[in-house]
């Protein structure tokens, strides 16, 4: 997991550039990262990093190598790596091998690897799942982590727990039932 002060994605040097003032009405497809300061409407596909500005708006999925959002998007999210900023706000799911979340989140989160939930991070979601979910702020839903559950101090989970570990530091809140996934040992037995 990474800690509050790393980032998971990385702003390219090079690459296309949508400006405040642009506003772009259709698909966007690319073989170079792409920095988004204006508006898109429309599905983004893109064969390297993905960077939405605080400035950027985008209606539509995403789907690039990585994913780093600081503005709005109404669309689902799917990269390797997708890291929110703390002033992004995302209405649609979350498909990553890793996850960090700083801004605010209404939708499903998979995350094939980890999943960090930051301090200020307030994510909605009918269901979010990952092997290793850090969870240092807020969760509406169901979360079940495969492999290990970390709650720090001061974060709050509503909803049901699936858990195969559970380790928690300081006053971390459950608001839900916890549920231990058991390892099958023989099912013939």
């Amino acid at each position: 997991m990474s800690d509050e002060e790393s980032n998971l994605v990385t702003i390219p040097q090079h690459g296309s550039r949508i400006s405040r003032c642009m506003v772009i009405d259709g698909n966007l497809k690319s073989c170079e990262s792409m920095i988004i300061d204006g508006t898109v409407n429309g599905n983004i596909v893109c064969e390297e990093i993905v960077v939405i500005q605080k400035s950027g708006i985008v209606k539509g999925k995403i789907e690039a190598k990585a994913i780093l959002l600081e503005g709005i998007v109404e669309g689902p999210l799917e990269a390797a790596d997708i890291e929110l900023g703390i002033s992004a706000k995302l209405t649609g799911y979350i498909l990553a091998n890793r996850a960090r979340i700083a801004g605010m989140v209404d939708g499903d989160i998979l995350s094939k690897n980890s999943l960090e939930v930051c301090k200020d991070a307030r994510v909605l979601t009918y269901e979010c799942v990952s092997p290793h979910i850090l969870v240092k702020g807020f969760i509406r839903g169901e979360v079940r982590a495969n492999e290990l559950l970390d709650i720090r101090s001061g974060a709050t989970i509503e909803g049901d727990v699936q858990v195969k570990e559970l380790q928690t530091e300081g006053s971390g809140n459950i608001f839900g039932a916890i549920s231990r996934f058991v390892d099958n040992v023989d099912a013939d037995n």
